[in-house]
């Protein structure tokens, strides 16, 4: 089943990474003779078809699965979904999710292209999205939304088209990315993408990609929900020698890490890795 057209969210319809990695695999799969892509689109099966009878059929998509990955071989997949895989797959398929582990993956929209100088940023910290509803899981949003009457010249807006949204994140010192529905949110990586830096505020999961390869300090401001009540306390730490080199490392990074060229280039990389360990025993 191939559900079309890919969804759309926040103005954007796609290709998501769903999309993209299997347009991807396409090309490169003899890179790989050891793994096979499960190549579902995940986040449209469970948009469109959540109560179609495939859903039923789990047993015998495993045993598809484990048909096609024999002597030795290896899958993989890659899921947006904020719930992850709509059913459990072979323990032999890795599974690289924006909000499901084991392996993180960035929750990316727009290709936005990082912006190359900052700009006057006159707002010191700003939110821009909904507060309520399935998105202020365990009322955190309204938690966040609390601490930031505490800070001076908080701007907090909704319902902005997206160019007033990236007009808004690029005059911002500081933009509140906190977990939605899911433990992530698009806001952490637009907000890198206009030279603002992201606070990411989560519970329940720190859900950070790359987090073995990336130093994270160097890249946001990271508060934990217990912490919210010392927000003003934790940005004040974060002063203009540490924001100047959180904007260096981030252009250091960004095309490689918070793209999705270059994410699916980090996939690819991880997947040789594997092969080259399993290759030599290891």
């Amino acid at each position: 089943m191939r559900p079309q057209p890919p969804h759309e969210y926040a103005g954007y319809a796609g290709p998501w990474m769903e999309q993209r990695m299997l347009a991807a695999w396409l090309k490169r799969r003899n890179e790989f003779p050891r793994w096979e892509y499960v190549p579902g689109f995940w986040t449209e099966l469970r948009i469109y078809h959540a109560d179609a009878d495939w859903l039923a059929r789990e047993a015998e998509l495993r045993r598809l699965l484990e048909a096609r990955i024999t002597g030795g071989r290896r899958g993989f997949a890659v899921v947006q979904h904020d719930l992850g895989l709509p059913c459990a797959l072979p323990t032999a398929v890795e599974v690289f999710g924006t909000s499901v582990g084991p392996h993180y993956i960035p929750l990316l929209k727009q290709p936005l292209p990082r912006e190359r100088e900052t700009r006057e940023q006159p707002i010191p910290v700003s939110f821009v999205g909904r507060a309520k509803g399935d998105n202020d899981l365990n009322e955190l949003r309204s938690r966040m939304l609390e601490a930031g009457k505490r800070l001076e010249r908080f701007r907090c807006a909704d319902g902005l088209d997206y160019a007033a949204y990236c007009d808004l994140l690029r005059q911002s010192v500081f933009t509140l990315a906190p977990r939605g529905y899911g433990p992530t949110s698009f806001r952490l990586y637009e907000a890198m993408a206009m030279r603002s830096i992201p606070v990411y505020i989560w519970e329940g999961e720190c859900c950070l990609p790359f987090a073995n390869e990336l130093d994270w300090d160097r890249l946001a401001v990271i508060v934990a929900a217990e912490e919210l009540p010392r927000l003003g306390e934790i940005l004040a730490a974060c002063g203009p020698e540490r924001r100047a080199a959180i904007h260096a490392y981030t252009d250091e990074v960004y095309e490689r890490s918070f793209t999705y060229n270059g994410v699916i280039d980090r996939v690819f990389d991880r997947l040789r890795r594997w092969e080259a360990g399993a290759a030599k025993g290891t």
